[in-house]
C-alpha cells in the first residue's frame, strides 16, 4: 500500500504545485509592501495575507485531489491488482470488480453512487471551511 500511495503522490503533485504556484504568482505585491510598511513580520504576512488569498486555490486543489484520491484505480490495477489478500482493495477497484468481474451491475452502480455522494459531501465541507466572500 505504501508504494501505491507513493505512486499516487508522484502522479498528482505536479497539478497541485501548478495550481498553488499560479495562485502565488497572481498575488499583488502592493499588499505585501503595505504590510511591510505597517510593520508586519513575514510570518504575519503569510498568515494574514497569503493564506487568506490562497483559499480559493486551496479549495479547488482540495476538491480535485479528493476526487482523484477516490478515483484511483489505474495505479492499483497496474501495480498490485488488488494486492496480496486484498491489501490494496479500494472502493474504485471494488466497484470495478463488482461491475465487470462479478457482473453485479446494480451493486457496482450503487457503490459508484455512494462514492459520488461522499465526494459531494466532502466538497461541501471543504467549501464551508475555506470559502469566504470578504477576501481582500
Amino acid at each position: 500500500m505504501n508504494l501505491v500511495i507513493l505512486a499516487d503522490i508522484w502522479h498528482c503533485t505536479p497539478l497541485v504545485v501548478l495550481i498553488i504556484s499560479a495562485a502565488l504568482a497572481s498575488l499583488p505585491d502592493a499588499i505585501y509592501e503595505a504590510a511591510r510598511i505597517d510593520g508586519a513580520s513575514s510570518w504575519q504576512s503569510f498568515w494574514r495575507i497569503t493564506l487568506p488569498l490562497l483559499r480559493p486555490a486551496l479549495l479547488v486543489t482540495l476538491v480535485l485531489r479528493t476526487v482523484e484520491a477516490f478515483r484511483v484505480f489505474d495505479i492499483i490495477y497496474v501495480i498490485t491488482g488488488g494486492g496480496p489478500a486484498n491489501g490494496t482493495l479500494v472502493i474504485s477497484y471494488l466497484t470495478y470488480l463488482e461491475s465487470f468481474s462479478y457482473l453485479n451491475l446494480g451493486r457496482g452502480a450503487a457503490l459508484s453512487f455512494i462514492v459520488s455522494a461522499f465526494i459531494l459531501v466532502l466538497a461541501l465541507v471543504y467549501y464551508k471551511l475555506l470559502y469566504t466572500e470578504d477576501v481582500a
